[in-house]
């Protein structure tokens, strides 16, 4: 195996990536950086929530979309290379508002404790939360099926919870990035989603 890349290394690498678009004539002017948004799956996701939060690139993401995140676990212990997302998005001045999907069925990929529920309660009102009841959290993504007995098991398929997942994330991309309205489309899809009780869907008051 590789080593693994620690957190406040990899915080580092969005600043560096932005630097390297504006720095080439091809692309400088063609990139906003004052429209930064971010979003991640399980460790991407905090990473996602730690740009949110932080000041690791100037300037800030304005928007983020984290897919079922996990903070520090056993494998990630807290401390000065694995940094609590909880305890700095609940620092942020002011609170930060992100959307997040959630998987309903947690294991020891997404340990309760550590995922979804613990980045929502430290968010600004006006979050979204959207979580898939009968969704794994390996259900978020196509290319690890070989993980599927040890994430736990689900009735809703992955191509659903990435769809699900796609139209959640694009409704609030467009409403906080673009700054117009989620298109009625979107709306009427993950309303039907909410009927049929394949998710729930809820505003942080």
């Amino acid at each position: 195996m590789g080593t693994i890349i620690v957190d406040i290394v990899e915080l580092n690498f969005l600043q560096q990536v932005l630097n390297g678009l504006a720095s080439q004539a091809a692309t400088s002017s063609r990139i906003d950086t004052a429209k930064l948004a971010v979003a991640g799956h399980s460790r991407g996701g905090k990473l996602a929530a730690l740009q949110l939060a932080g000041s690791y690139v100037s300037p800030p993401p304005m928007a983020a979309y984290l897919v079922d995140p996990i903070d520090n676990t056993m494998f990630s212990p807290e401390g000065s290379t694995y940094p609590s997302v909880a305890k700095a998005l609940a620092a942020a001045v002011p609170l930060r508002k992100a959307g997040i999907s959630g998987a309903g069925i947690s294991s020891s990929c997404n340990p309760a404790g550590t995922n979804y529920p613990r980045f929502y309660d430290a968010l600004a009102t006006g979050s979204w939360l959207t979580v898939l009841p009968q969704s794994t959290h390996v259900a978020f993504t196509s290319s690890l099926a070989g993980l599927l007995g040890f994430c736990g098991f689900g009735r809703t398929s992955s191509s659903e919870t990435i769809a699900i997942t796609a139209a959640a994330m694009t409704g609030w991309m467009q409403s906080n990035v673009r700054g117009t309205a989620v298109p009625a489309q979107l709306t009427s899809y993950l309303n039907s989603k909410v009927q049929a009780g394949t998710i729930t869907f809820a505003v942080k008051p």
